[in-house]
């Protein structure tokens, strides 16, 4: 994919300017074709340098907190009547990411020109998600940009929170496992080697265990070097490898079936998914196209697939419970159950918030209680380590005592 800065004209003589990001300038001419533009002239952004992609890391990144911030404050200012570029001329002096201040130019900069904003918003997908440009684009078709935006605010807020909680629940034991990973290199380089020493001295014969040890050790000082090369390697292809469609799809795998995670991760994907679907319909947004772009924001392949399914079922007239039902492996069997209730009741949308609420409460509480979960299985595997390298150092001090 690329990024094409283009200049279009439709039918009536309006000539518009802007981003759009596709694998090349026939893609960008068939998606303003499909707007009812004709594509007039375009240019291709070059490919990022090393010092491009040096800038990108420290200032492309917008956080969810900006854009939540970026939604409130605009529906406040939309609210209360102001002028759609004067508000976003008003963004621009508040925002301190200078990703999203350079964004909100150039939306400014399109608005004042007569686009709309979601289409504005469409030329800069790594932070406006299709989440926002649906919603945004169902704002301004009601009438109710303000509420539409009030309701992305609201949707960013509790993503952001949910991403928090869990976060802080792994937080303890990646610190854990990081110090035993520390202090054992540590004594494998400094500790170890005075040791052996003494061994060597005795001419005691080592057990497996303690040679095992030694040869890690061993290992450590003399190759160290390589040793550092090859994990680097092996990081720069795993995270190669799980950015590709089956190496995700095995880490997504893997999450669903650990104990602990895989519940946290399939309630989180529940209650993301349900407060998106609800707000987009609460939007006006159709049911297949909210199915379609509430799949698109989930972070789970196996929940993304399996809401595509579901608006394929639904497209062709199945209920919307039923295609829940079907993915029981995948979905808790509340959601086709509370959806089921909703259809037949007409309170789909609060159904939908219902569930949101309820596995974010859930996940609040499984998160709280992780630490409490996971602390004796590192203790456990602390003291494992710590007996193995005790008693594999002991042993072979105990027989040159037992030998004087």
């Amino acid at each position: 994919m690329a990024i094409f800065y283009y200049k279009a004209k439709n039918s009536s003589g309006k000539t518009i300017e802007g981003r759009i990001e596709a694998h090349d300038h026939f893609a960008v001419a068939q998606q303003l074709r499909a707007e009812g533009y004709m594509l007039l002239a375009y240019k291709e952004q070059k490919r990022a340098t090393v010092g491009s992609w040096a800038r990108h890391l420290l200032f492309g990144h917008v956080s969810s907190g900006e854009k939540m911030l970026f939604a409130r404050n605009l529906a406040v200012m939309v609210a209360s009547g102001l002028p759609l570029p004067r508000a976003l001329d008003v963004l621009v002096r508040q925002t301190h990411s200078r990703a999203l201040r350079n964004a909100t130019v150039a939306l400014k900069e399109m608005v004042q020109k007569g686009q709309p904003l979601n289409a504005g918003m469409k030329a800069y997908p790594k932070i406006f998600s299709s989440f926002f440009c649906h919603m945004v684009a169902a704002g301004e078709e009601s009438g109710k940009l303000e509420g539409s935006l009030k309701l992305i605010a609201e949707q960013l807020e509790r993503k952001h929170e949910l991403y928090q909680k869990v976060r802080g629940a792994l937080i303890y034991p990646a610190i854990v496992v990081l110090a035993m990973v520390g202090i054992g290199i540590f004594m494998l380089m400094a500790i170890v080697p005075s040791i052996v020493s003494s061994f060597a001295d005795f001419a005691v014969d080592l057990p497996l265990s303690t040679r095992i040890i030694v040869a890690l050790s061993d290992s450590l000082i003399a190759h160290s070097f390589v040793i550092l090369f090859v994990l680097f390697l092996l990081a720069l292809l795993t995270a190669w490898y799980v950015r590709q469609p089956r190496g995700k799809k095995m880490v997504d795998r893997i999450l669903l079936s650990l104990p602990a995670i895989g519940d946290i991760v399939r309630k989180a994907n529940t209650a993301r998914m349900a407060r998106t679907l609800s707000s987009l319909l609460r939007s006006g947004v159709t049911v297949t196209r909210a199915f379609e772009v509430t799949a698109g924001v989930l972070g789970n392949v196996y929940f993304r697939d399996a809401l595509k399914n579901a608006s394929v079922l639904v497209g062709r007239g199945d209920r919307i419970a039923s295609a829940f039902l079907t993915q029981g492996r995948i979905f808790p069997p509340l959601v086709g159950e509370m959806v089921e209730v909703g259809e037949e009741t007409g309170r789909l949308n609060d159904m939908l918030l219902d569930l949101a609420e309820f596995f974010e409460g859930e996940v609040s509480a499984y998160t709280k209680n992780l630490s409490t979960i996971i602390e004796p299985v590192l203790m456990i595997a602390v003291g494992a380590t710590v007996a193995f390298f005790a008693v594999s150092m002991i042993q072979p001090m105990y027989s040159i005592t037992s030998g004087l």
